[in-house]
């Protein structure tokens, strides 16, 4: 049976949940009083809107090196976090994405 076909209400679940939650903190070192852990449905473009969220508190803005598609659809969800500005610093377009851009050290 896959964890999927538990119902998240029963005992078999909740016993799953707390384990593996522990175990997390665990591995990590992590001390419980100080983290949670969340476990969120999703793939890994999921992360595209939850990383910006996380790292862009303090001055609300990104910076983007456009590598291609995947930069682009990070870049593309990223702008939909509200009060977020996402900064194009370097692009691969003018090589058709075969090499990755320069980086400049230093953004306005």
């Amino acid at each position: 049976m896959s964890v999927m076909e538990i119902s998240h209400r029963s005992a078999l679940y909740k016993d799953l949940y707390a384990e593996t939650k522990a175990n997390l903190l665990e591995l990590m070192k992590l001390d419980p009083a100080e983290y949670d852990v969340l476990f969120l449905s999703g793939g890994a473009t999921q992360q595209f809107s939850t990383i910006p969220l996380n790292l862009a508190r303090k001055y609300h803005r990104i910076a983007v090196v456009d590598s291609g598609h995947w930069a682009q659809r990070a870049a593309e969800d990223a702008v939909k976090v509200t009060g977020l500005t996402v900064d194009i610093v370097a692009s691969a377009k003018d090589n058709n994405y075969t090499a990755v851009p320069k980086i400049p050290t230093e953004f306005d």
